[in-house]
């Protein structure tokens, strides 16, 4: 149940702005002490500190709390701060293990259509839009509308009418 569902690869502000958002989307909280990313996937890594998230709870990974406090505020759930190295702007493979070392999520993203553009630079981050899709599916990322999106879930209306595009859908409506 622990899924990323964010990746801030370029940000205006440079590299020191980074993060990757994850969510437990599971029914009961997950220690998450010891999650880590595999190290040059995307940056050197180390393990997660002691943490947890209980359900619905998201979680941040950051390249510099002090500069993504002083960008977002604070109050965001920083559970690491990744020690060296920053992730591509150009697109890379992104390896997250669980606590025991078992590959949770295994995918590249990258900077090029039919990847969302917007997010190289401009101020958006990617935003994957089915946690259960196929993470490597460019089609199941967006750009989020604003310079990120930490700790929250973004909702889509992008017809104006009041209507999440995920109730569209849900509902089978337009």
């Amino acid at each position: 149940y622990l899924r990323i569902t964010e990746v801030m690869y370029n940000p205006i502000g440079g590299s020191a702005l980074e993060f990757i958002e994850v969510l437990n989307t599971g029914p009961i909280t997950i220690d998450i002490t010891s999650s880590s990313f595999a190290d040059g996937q995307p940056f050197t890594s180390s393990p997660f500190p002691a943490a947890s998230l209980a359900p619905g709870e998201y979680g941040l990974i950051v390249s510099d709390a002090a500069a993504f406090t002083a960008q977002y505020g604070s109050g965001f759930n920083i559970i690491a701060e990744w020690p060296a190295g920053a992730l591509s702007n150009g697109g890379e493979r992104i390896v997250f293990r669980g606590p025991l070392g078992n590959v949770i999520h295994d995918f590249t993203y990258d900077d090029l259509a039919p990847w969302p553009t917007a997010a190289d630079g401009s101020g958006p981050s990617l935003e994957v839009i089915d946690t259960e899709g196929d993470y490597n599916d460019p089609l199941n990322w967006r750009a989020t509308t604003t310079g990120g999106s930490p700790g929250e879930a973004t909702i889509f209306d992008s017809d104006g009418d009041g209507l999440s595009d995920a109730d569209e859908i849900t509902n089978g409506t337009d």
